[in-house]
């Protein structure tokens, strides 16, 4: 008989897939579950910190790369053996895991190869739809149906009416019972309290993979240089843990969930990638934000647009004053 316990396995490509599953694993610590975090890289380190007191076992993803020439599902496509390959490593791997924890459940976010035919498999994702060329969309969806019958349930972290956050990345057509919409998932519990005041006039919170992580930070500092409002950056490390101060710019590499929403409430001008995850916490928080797409990365690139249409947020401008 399968024992209590809950493997919870996100993707490392951005931290958005490691934060989403930390109001998840509060819920199931609540419920008196054995959980244990099975991640890598920058996901890993962030739960690691977050949950120190949980078991943690390494489990080994695809190192993605992004290419300043070629879409994301371009590059992926390109990429799609070794693409394959990972999502059966990752499979022998979660049997190796089952067989040592016996657990009840297998909670994937957007890990093709994390499920079991002995425990609950379920897949966290809201790209049932992914945004790709007409011509590849028979193709790409077939592909992906044929992952989605590997588990048991996929749960949307989304609203399933109208009001809801990914647009057609989710909500093209209507959907088997396999998939439930659970609303949006995000590591704050709660919206911002009124300020009379800000501390800080400009916040860039910086994510995703390189190199555009550090592309993005310099872009930040040189923007926020040009004012003497205090402003900080937060850069998306949570293995580093050095603060650095330039002119009137603090830079912090990472911060717990509670200095996070502090920081995210005391900032005038909130500046981030148009990552789903960011846009759910935004939305749990009630703040709108100045949003930059990844460059080539298609999903980004619709959720930035999507946002903006409905009044969400705020695309991009380097003149700050005219997002208004």
């Amino acid at each position: 008989m399968a024992s209590d316990s809950v493997l919870i396995c996100p993707l490392d490509w951005g931290l958005g897939h490691a934060t989403r599953c930390i109001p998840l694993i509060n819920r199931l610590l609540k419920d008196e579950k054995e959980v244990i975090i099975c991640a890598d890289g920058l996901s890993g380190a962030l739960l690691m910190q977050e949950f120190p007191q949980l078991p943690f076992e390494k489990l080994k993803g695809m190192d993605i790369k992004y290419s300043a020439s070629l879409p994301f599902f371009v590059n992926i496509a390109l990429r799609s053996p070794a693409f394959m390959a990972s999502i059966r490593n990752e499979n022998e791997s979660i049997n190796q895991l089952v067989k040592k924890y016996n657990p009840k459940m297998i909670l994937s976010d957007n890990r093709y190869g994390v499920y079991h035919s002995e425990a609950k498999s379920i897949l966290i994702s809201h790209q049932i739809f992914p945004i790709v060329p007409s011509i590849l969309k028979p193709l790409v969806y077939h592909k992906l149906n044929n992952f989605f019958r590997s588990f048991d349930e996929i749960w949307v972290p989304d609203h399933e009416t109208e009001n809801n956050l990914s647009g057609e990345l989710s909500h093209q057509k209507q959907l088997s019972q396999k998939f439930k919409f659970i609303g949006p998932l995000s590591r704050f519990e709660s919206a911002c309290d009124n300020h009379k005041g800000f501390k800080w006039k400009y916040l860039g919170i910086v994510s995703g993979p390189e190199p555009y992580r550090t592309k993005l930070i310099n872009q930040l500092i040189a923007l926020f240089q040009l004012s003497d409002e205090p402003s900080i950056i937060i850069s998306g490390s949570p293995e580093k843990n050095q603060i650095q101060n330039i002119k009137n710019i603090e830079i912090h590499p990472h911060l717990s969930t509670k200095e996070m929403k502090e920081t995210i409430c005391s900032s005038e001008n909130i500046i981030c990638r148009s990552g789903y995850s960011s846009i759910m916490d935004l939305e749990v928080l009630k703040r709108k934000a100045y949003l930059i797409p990844t460059p080539g990365q298609t999903e980004q690139e619709y959720l930035a647009k999507f946002q903006a249409h409905n009044r969400r947020h705020f695309l991009f401008n380097n003149d700050l004053t005219k997002n208004s």
